[in-house]
């Protein structure tokens, strides 16, 4: 099991460190960036040198049995304290980053000499690449080593949730702020594993079936892993995910406001700024500028409106805005019919404007919305008015 689990934990987290160092690259000065890949990697190593064979690869190479728990949970034990920088250097003045980093390798050195001297304590075991914690808890001076790692790790682990799930509270970016409660939720399944490892060690003094517990505890590793490794870069994949919802929400719009805007370019072909597509297929495949695109073919349409309601006479345009009402149809539908009586109607000149067509002018984002939503409806109504 530990193998299934490990193995797609270490490929995910070595991608999320690969990914992340291409950054570091970029702007190697930001403590924060680099604090974030110095935990994944840490996560990365916990992750590799617990799968059985990278365990028992490095044992045999050092020639010191179950090395490898010592150094997945110290690497564990680094993701944790290096998690708890990078939520700190959010909080905290730029002046004090330097001395908060100082502090942190500092107590990071310290729980790593300990953990190296409790562990050089105990005699050698046979190997035991799967189930080292399980197996071995009884043992005196193991329980010694495991009992100080669970419990430093534990508060470390209480303090990495609330300080992400206090950060998570400030007025940050949508992404950014998912990602800390994303990170939250991991450092609260890691403080579950450290309880479950308390057990192991402290249960097995009374009795208690800790075995009968070791699948609960991969699988609280597995989600832990999931959720830090996706958290962590909440903030990088999910600009690129806001910017394909937003081209999928701009590009579908503006297919659907293909017919309406053909129909209104056939009467009036001048709306147009650029060359017009061919059909409706070759519109669906302009995938480049859709935010462009949409707004262009907004304010088309728009300039088209206004230019065919002067060939309804004001009486003809009030007794077709009339009879809408009397059926009671919809904002959209009576603009709709307008479009088709102003069309049947033609051109009161068969001079065309002179007055080019206007290039998009800034629009925001929620007006963009408002009016393709407007116009969605508008286009909708318009395929179903040939009856009236």
């Amino acid at each position: 099991m530990n193998a299934a689990l490990y193995l797609p934990c270490a490929v995910l987290v070595w991608i999320v460190v690969l990914h992340k160092l291409t950054y570091v690259v970029r702007d190697g000065r930001n403590p924060g960036l680099i604090s974030l890949s110095v935990a994944m990697l840490f996560l990365a190593l916990t992750m590799t040198v617990a799968v059985p064979a990278v365990w028992t690869g490095i044992d045999a190479i050092l020639g010191v049995p179950n090395l490898s728990a010592l150094l997945s949970q110290a690497s564990a034990m680094g993701f944790a304290l290096t998690i708890h920088l990078l939520v700190l250097l959010w909080l905290i003045p730029e002046g004090r980053v330097a001395a908060a980093v100082r502090w942190h390798l500092l107590v990071g050195t310290l729980i790593l000499g300990v953990m190296v001297l409790l562990f050089l304590r105990i005699t050698p075991l046979p190997e035991e690449p799967t189930d080292f914690v399980v197996r071995y808890a009884g043992h005196p001076r193991v329980a010694t080593y495991l009992g100080v790692y669970v419990t430093i790790f534990g508060a470390v682990q209480v303090r990495n949730t609330w300080l992400c799930w206090r950060n998570a509270r400030e007025d940050r970016p949508g992404w950014q702020r998912l990602g800390l409660h994303l990170v939250s939720a991991a450092s609260l399944l890691g403080l579950v594993y450290a309880v479950l490892r308390g057990l192991d060690v402290f249960g097995r003094q009374a009795g208690y079936p800790v075995q009968e517990m070791e699948p609960v505890a991969r699988l609280v590793i597995f989600g832990g892993v999931v959720l830090a490794s996706v958290g962590c870069t909440a903030s990088s994949w999910g600009a690129r995910a806001s910017a394909a919802a937003a081209w999928l929400r701009d590009h579908s719009a503006r297919v659907r406001l293909y017919r309406l805007w053909a129909a209104l370019h056939r009467a009036l072909p001048h709306i147009a700024l650029e060359p017009p597509p061919a059909s409706g297929l070759h519109d669906l495949l302009r995938v480049r500028d859709a935010g462009y695109r949409l707004t262009r073919r907004i304010i088309e349409i728009n300039d088209a409106i206004v230019e065919l309601r002067t060939r309804l006479a004001h009486e003809a345009y009030r007794e077709a805005e009339d009879f809408c009402r009397r059926q009671g149809l919809s904002e959209a539908a009576v603009e709709a019919y307008l479009l088709r009586r102003a069309l049947a109607a033609g051109s009161p000149s068969p001079t065309p404007p002179v007055t080019p067509p206007r290039d998009p002018t800034p629009m925001s984002g929620e007006l963009v919305a408002t009016e393709a939503k407007r116009l969605r409806e508008v286009a909708r109504a318009f395929r179903r008015v040939h009856g009236f």
